[in-house]
């Protein structure tokens, strides 16, 4: 009986065992852009990991703002190539940060503040 018990007691770790040596999936660099919404100060972001990056190839992304917001507010969006991360209404103050160690901020590309003629 105890020999049972003690079983279903490790069958758990047993079945979790295999994917603590599964091999790290490859992080890679990401390319954002920004296209401009009706509303001026507003943008469409799109954040996709770039073309060199492999198939099974990953990258952890967050927006931020400069005066203390981020979105999501816990944790981080994982981008791949089948999946962009594609956000409406961020305003024009917004930036990208890409996870790592350590996690680097990086400007969004075609945004500028309103009325502003394109200067930053």
């Amino acid at each position: 009986m105890r020999r049972i018990l003690f079983a279903l007691l490790l069958a758990p770790l047993a079945a979790a065992a295999p994917l603590a040596n599964a091999p790290k999936r490859p992080t890679c660099a990401v390319q954002a852009r920004a296209a401009p919404e009706h509303t001026p100060g507003l943008y469409i972001v799109q954040v996709e990991v770039v073309k060199s990056c492999p198939v099974n190839g990953y990258a952890e992304v967050r927006l931020e703002s400069y005066v203390g917001g981020h979105y999501p507010r816990r944790g981080w969006f994982e981008v791949t190539k089948s999946h962009p991360l594609v956000r409406r209404g961020v305003l024009w103050y917004w930036r990208g940060r890409l996870n790592g160690t350590p996690s680097t901020p990086f400007v969004i590309p075609g945004m500028s503040r309103p009325f502003s003629l394109g200067s930053t």
